[in-house]
This record gives structure tokens, C-alpha cells and sequence, in this order.
């Protein structure tokens, strides 16, 4: 199995010795063992985030590693977005744009709270291109774990509130 080189920050190979290749973390760029056969992630030993292989070329068996947490991030923000804008637009079902919303929220705040205590535990934060480590990496893991705890909250009391009324609002519009 082998590592993309690009981009750098997010993947690539560090020589340790004659004829071994480590894949670095791309979340602390410490090195990582490498993955067993059939694995399509595991956690860092040093920075305990999860990371994922997504394949690059998957015919020359070439991947890229991406910290779990900032792919869900990167994936749920479009979502959130565009929800956001047709609900504006008054586009779509009620319940739809409320489910949607509520759903991408909480997968929102799982990863922050995930992303939030391994770095707290770790006393290592990543943000951009800039790596903390300390007590400043522990006060920000700590408010990102308090974010996700809130997006989590928010989420369960829409679930719990909203999405009966949607439904219920839906059904009377005809829709």
C-alpha cells in the first residue's frame, strides 16, 4: 500500500532507515506505523485522532490520509449550507430542511466533541497550518469540545421540538 506525496500537508511518506516508509499523521505530521492489510483507518499513536485512507488512484493502490473529523467537517458544511439557503428560499419540504438540518448538526457536533477530547487528552491542536501543543492546545480542545457539546444540545432539542411540528406542518400545507 502506498502514500500520495500530495498534499503535503495531509499525507505523505518520511524515510526511517534503509527500506521503510512510515506514512505522518496528517493531523500532528508525527509518524505513524503502518496500517495492516485490510484497515481503512486507525488512530494516531501520538495525537490519538482518527485517521482514514481515502484512495487517491485505487488502481495503483495509492491513498491519502485524512483526519476523520475534519472529513466529516468538510463533507457536513456544504450540507449545512445549502440547507440554510433553501430554507431561506422557502424551497423544499418543511420536514426535509428541519431533518436535514437537525441530522447534519449532530453529526457536526459528534465530530467537534471527538475532535475536542483527543485533543484535550493529547495537549495537541492543529489549526490551518500551525500545530499547538501545551496548555493553549488544551483550552482550545476544551472549547471545541464545548461547541460540539452545544450543536449536540441544539440538534436533540430540535429533534425533540421541531420535527414534530414540521411533520405536522407539512401535512397540513398538503406537501
Amino acid at each position: 500500500m502506498a502514500f500520495s506525496n500530495r498534499p503535503k500537508r495531509w499525507s505523505g511518506l518520511r524515510s526511517v532507515g534503509a527500506d521503510h516508509d512510515y506514512p505522518t499523521c496528517p493531523y500532528c505530521e508525527g509518524l505513524m506505523q503502518p496500517w495492516p492489510a485490510d484497515t481503512p483507518g486507525k488512530a494516531c499513536e501520538e495525537c490519538d485522532q482518527p485517521i482514514v485512507l481515502l484512495p487517491v488512484n485505487p488502481l495503483r493502490r495509492i491513498y491519502s490520509a485524512w483526519p476523520l473529523c475534519s472529513l466529516i467537517q468538510i463533507i457536513l458544511l456544504p450540507i449545512l449550507g445549502g440547507t440554510l439557503v433553501a430554507m431561506l428560499m422557502n424551497q423544499g419540504s418543511t420536514y426535509a430542511l428541519v431533518a436535514t438540518l437537525t441530522f447534519s448538526c449532530m453529526a457536526f457536533g459528534v465530530s467537534m466533541v471527538w475532535e475536542g477530547t483527543a485533543n484535550m487528552r493529547t495537549r495537541t491542536y492543529r489549526l490551518y497550518r500551525k500545530i499547538h501543543r501545551g496548555r493553549g492546545a488544551w483550552w482550545r480542545g476544551f472549547a471545541r469540545t464545548l461547541i460540539g457539546l452545544y450543536a449536540l444540545a441544539a440538534s436533540i432539542i430540535n429533534m425533540l421540538g421541531t420535527l414534530p411540528i414540521a411533520a405536522r406542518w407539512d401535512q397540513m400545507a398538503g406537501g
